[in-house]
């Protein structure tokens, strides 16, 4: 026999109201706690509560599907960054009642990326959310801004406090100084970048490790950036770190340590310099981004900078949902701390001869 709303009201030991509210993500004039809110939601997931989505759909005039997109095609779902976002929105939205349609679009790469912003708000779905929105380009985006007040959508990952769009994306700016400033306080003067040189994330990466090294008095130099791609897998990523940094560790005045712009080109840059006899941390250290679960696999364990992937899609999910009940146009834009994590990657700088 199907649960009731009254059936979870009973195991959670709450009114039939307060659980509407907290499905609906609704507080009021009287907050629902955050212990009352868990209690909920557990009771949801234990008892399998299935809410009427055909009834309250033919009830608000709604379809009470989100629309979640992908860009550059299904083999992104296979990251662990995407992987991790989505976990965050499927949550929010099956305890509130919603069902996910997944999209994959070509965003920044193919002359009909705009035709999957036109998919979106065909009626199909309620609203949208676009995971890892880097890639859209400017056209894009001013095509969603246009259609704001009849399609509500959010951003997550990208920054753009000038825009009229919701979005939720991490902190990366402190990320990095937080990165660069635990260099500079083990000695390190000598600070290189492993940086992305496909799209956004890469080159705003960039600018935040140089806005970094600037705040120190230190200098970025062109010799010291290094370019690196995720695009041919993590077998051609070595080879490349590995011919990379061995020309970066026989120059006349080498760095005495490595920022890289993510976890599996840290790893693979550590690889890399294994082979061609420099050892981590003793001789160089070495700074990742993300923390994803194979950074405490490294050898050594990588010291990393986490980044709220889980929060940034959960928080995206409740910001559309809230839009959606409450009807307001404002939009929401949020920034959710990173935190520097230290493991074994990184020491004391060397000291010279």
């Amino acid at each position: 026999m199907a649960t009731t709303l009254d059936g979870v009201a009973r195991h959670a030991r709450v009114s039939t109201a307060t659980v509407s509210r907290v499905l609906r993500g609704a507080n009021g004039e009287i907050p629902i706690s955050a212990a009352t809110r868990q209690r909920v939601l557990a009771a949801v997931r234990e008892l399998d509560y299935r809410p009427n989505l055909t009834a309250r759909s033919l009830a608000r005039g709604r379809t009470h599907t989100i629309g979640v997109v992908l860009p550059e095609g299904a083999m992104r779902l296979r990251r662990v960054y995407n992987a991790t976002i989505l976990a965050g929105i499927s949550d929010v939205l099956t305890a509130r009642g919603y069902a996910l349609a997944l999209y994959f679009s070509e965003f920044g790469r193919q002359p009909q990326a705009p035709g999957h912003i036109s998919l979106l708000q065909d009626g199909r779905v309620d609203g949208g959310l676009i995971v890892d929105s880097f890639a859209l380009d400017d056209e894009q985006i001013a095509a969603l801004e246009r259609e704001a007040g009849r399609f509500p959508c959010v951003l997550i990952g990208h920054r753009l406090p000038q825009s009229r769009l919701h979005w939720v994306a991490a902190d990366d700016r402190a990320g990095a100084i937080a990165a660069v400033d635990h260099l500079y306080q083990l000695g390190h003067r000598r600070i290189a970048h492993l940086y992305n040189r496909r799209g956004r994330p890469g080159s705003e990466r960039q600018a935040d490790y140089q806005e970094a090294l600037a705040a120190r008095g230190l200098e970025a130099r062109s010799d010291w950036l290094v370019a690196s791609e995720m695009a041919s897998g993590m077998a051609a990523l070595v080879d490349r770190a590995t011919r990379e940094m061995g020309e970066l560790w026989t120059h006349h005045e080498p760095p005495t340590a490595l920022f890289a712009w993510n976890d599996y080109a840290a790893l693979a840059a550590i690889q890399g310099l294994r082979q061609t006899g420099v050892v981590v941390p003793r001789d160089v250290s070495v700074v990742g981004y993300s923390d994803f679960d194979v950074a405490v696999l490294g050898q050594p364990p990588l010291t990393t900078v986490r980044t709220p992937l889980y929060e940034q899609g959960a928080l995206a999910a409740e910001v559309l949902l809230d839009t959606l009940d409450s009807g307001n146009a404002q939009p929401v834009q949020r920034l959710l701390p990173t935190v520097l994590v230290v493991r074994e990657s990184t020491g004391s700088a060397p000291q010279p001869g």
